[in-house]
């Protein structure tokens, strides 16, 4: 796909920019980033998790354990692609030194917008099949939107799950740290002459699941 997209890009004189969720496996296939940024691919979003291993083996994110995440990470970014991340919190595995680790993962490789949320379980998963087994499943409650508490009894308490949260945004996302943060990662971004800037104020975002497409800003 992203060969047509080139072919088209050339042929409107490049329009427009695109961005897409992948897995962060596309550090092993060097060909496709390279068809990405021919494409004029500028961003991808990619799902890293919760950096301790066996939390991503609970979560079946194995495609994140074959390989280090960082070096996976600046892989992609060497390659063309501004690489953009998302974290959750409140696995079961998870101990009270996950947001300090997840902040550590973040700032390292300079990853400028870190979306964090709690793990939640929803129906028709293992995770919830296994919650609901061990009587951790909070039957009052089901699965909402990343933003809300996990739908489950966690190794933290509540409490302490909440304040981690409220203190890594804090800290992720005071001007100053985001500034040197972004400022950092675009230090590091190794673009390349085909990737061209849009005239336009919208970029096609390309969904990597379903294959639905909704052009809006990346």
């Amino acid at each position: 796909m992203a060969q047509k997209l080139e072919e088209w890009q050339i042929a409107h004189d490049y329009p427009l920019l695109f961005c897409t969720e992948a897995s962060i496996d596309l550090a092993q296939r060097p060909e496709a980033t390279a068809a990405m940024v021919k494409a004029n691919f500028h961003f991808v979003f990619i799902g890293i998790g919760s950096p301790p291993e066996q939390s991503l083996a609970e979560t079946k994110k194995y495609q994140n354990l074959r390989r280090d995440q960082m070096d996976s990470i600046r892989f992609i970014r060497n390659q063309g692609l501004l690489v953009s991340g998302g974290f959750i919190t409140g696995s079961i595995a998870n101990t009270e030194d996950i947001f300090e680790r997840q902040r550590d993962f973040v700032e390292r490789p300079a990853i400028p917008w870190a979306y964090i949320g709690f793990l939640q379980a929803p129906a028709t998963t293992p995770l919830r099949d296994r919650m609901l087994k061990q009587g951790r499943l909070l039957a009052e409650k089901s699965a909402g939107i990343n933003l809300e508490p996990p739908n489950f009894r966690t190794l933290l308490p509540l409490p302490v799950l909440l304040q981690g949260m409220r203190q890594i945004l804090v800290s992720l996302y005071s001007p100053s740290a985001f500034h040197n943060r972004a400022y950092r990662s675009l230090l590091q971004w190794q673009t390349r002459e085909v990737q061209k800037a849009t005239p336009y104020p919208l970029s096609l975002v390309l969904e990597g699941r379903g294959g639905g497409r909704s052009a809006q800003r990346c």
